[in-house]
């Protein structure tokens, strides 16, 4: 599978890592090593996948991005189940189906 998504954790006032971001596959590995603050760019494609919302963290998911995660003009489609049971998920172009 290609690179989907990246994350960019945050410490303090900016960016760690800026540059240097993580790529994951799916959203669950990608979110499972977020920080609380970071921030998940995903790709416009369908992401197969069921997302757990399962940490005392607050973690934001962009998604829409193109290719090279420089222009958010689409949508990203989790094609699968998101389930919040703990902390809380800010999203940003992005749908569930």
């Amino acid at each position: 599978m290609g690179i989907m998504v990246k994350v960019y954790n945050l410490f303090g006032s900016g960016y760690a890592g800026l540059g240097n971001p993580k790529y994951y596959g799916l959203l669950q590995p990608a979110y499972n090593d977020a920080t609380g603050g970071a921030v998940i760019q995903a790709k416009g494609v369908s992401i197969a996948d069921n997302l757990i919302i399962n940490q005392a963290k607050t973690v934001t998911i962009k998604g829409g991005f193109d290719p090279d995660f420089t222009s958010q003009g689409g949508c990203t489609v989790l094609q699968g189940s998101l389930t919040i049971s703990q902390g809380s998920l800010v999203i940003d172009h992005f749908a569930i189906r």
